[in-house]
């Protein structure tokens, strides 16, 4: 695994664990399995690889993980969706203060109107090409 996926895997638990106590359970799990572009996966089929599907810590959620392959182009419309809070097709310098913050590395305007350039708004369009 490399150190910018484990870093993906914990950035995103930390936003998925809203009372911050260190766990997530299955839903959340799947929603991590999901946004990071692992594929689709069933409920029953993703609780069959963890002891405990109420209480999934961040150490199991990176093992689990850590080896399997991604799919970036998934990985990316589940961000999106996430990320356009008002779901009208486009993300804001809003949309990621509000992400940043919940995944506990906010982010002032400016450093969102940097990371933004000259654009105002990113469509899932606009982010495919960046990320190509």
């Amino acid at each position: 695994m490399t150190n910018g996926h484990e870093i993906d895997i914990r950035e995103s638990f930390a936003a998925l664990d809203h009372e911050k106590k260190g766990y997530i359970d299955l839903e959340g799990l799947h929603t991590l399995y999901l946004g990071l572009g692992y594929g689709r996966i069933s409920l029953e089929s993703l609780s069959s690889k963890v002891h405990n599907s109420s209480r999934i810590s961040m150490s199991d959620a990176i093992a689990l993980l850590s080896e399997l392959p991604r799919n970036r182009k998934q990985e990316l419309e589940v961000w999106f969706r996430l990320a356009d809070n008002d779901g009208d097709g486009a993300v804001t310098t809003d949309d990621l203060i509000r992400l940043a913050a919940a995944a506990d590395d906010p982010l002032s305007r400016q450093e969102c109107e940097a990371l933004m350039g000259c654009k105002k708004r990113w469509t899932k369009e606009d982010l495919q090409v960046l990320l190509s």
